[in-house]
């Protein structure tokens, strides 16, 4: 007989620029009562993800950070693996590309390192942002030279608005399907033939379920694009 586990999930929302450590202490109701504690590292720019690109990605507007300075691949290495996540165990030998994706407002970011320089891509002036102060802190702890230099795009902010624009009509879309869902269900119950119904109030019926299951998260991410 399998013993009785519990559990608990905590929900957390990040904005960018903001790193910290939580600390977890998980202690057993059965003795001996020895606590686990785990740190959770919050970085930077934990809102964005990977992604599986294999060369550049296109960007609609360009905003870049250059740095040089005296640093090796392994220190350069360890300074972004605290600004991001999913970043590989290691380097590549001659420097490393990674591509990602904020889940918050779909901008994207390239970044390449090796020893001594840095490029930062990314259509969201803000992430460039992000990564210049986070690199700053990270060469002043240690006593490194650093020179950096920022471009930014003109129409940056034009696009950002676009894409937060488009995320919110998404929602906006999904708060209509579910503000109506339940009188439409009334009216496929007392109507056995609903030919006369329009297309997209017959998938919003065959969606239900799915409606129902993403309210609370579409609710949440609604709220956080609120407060780019």
């Amino acid at each position: 007989m399998k013993e009785a586990v519990s559990q608990a999930t905590v929900r957390l929302r990040c904005r960018d620029g903001i790193s910290d450590v939580l600390n977890v202490m998980v202690a057993p109701r059965a003795s001996p009562k020895v606590s686990h504690s785990i740190d959770v590292n919050i970085l930077p720019l934990s809102m964005h993800e990977r992604t599986s690109h294999k060369t550049s990605p296109s960007f609609a507007v360009s905003n870049c950070l250059s740095v040089t300075g005296d640093f090796g691949l392994g220190e350069v290495h360890s300074w972004i693996s605290r600004l991001l996540p999913s970043v590989p165990m290691r380097p590549d030998e001659g420097g490393s590309a990674l591509y990602y994706k904020s889940a918050l407002d779909g901008s994207q970011l390239q970044l390449e390192y090796k020893a001594g320089s840095i490029e930062c891509v990314s259509d969201n002036a803000g992430t460039i942002a992000v990564i210049n102060d986070h690199l700053s802190l990270e060469s002043r702890s240690r006593s490194t030279r650093i020179q950096s230099s920022t471009r930014f795009d003109d129409g940056s902010s034009q696009h950002f608005v676009s894409l937060v624009h488009s995320r919110l009509q998404a929602h906006h879309d999904f708060a209509s399907k579910l503000s109506v869902l339940e009188a439409l269900k009334d009216i496929q119950a007392q109507e056995p033939d609903t030919s006369f119904m329009q297309e997209k109030h017959l998938q919003t019926i065959k969606m239900a379920g799915k409606l129902k299951a993403d309210a609370d998260s579409q609710l949440e991410a609604k709220s956080a694009l609120h407060q780019c």
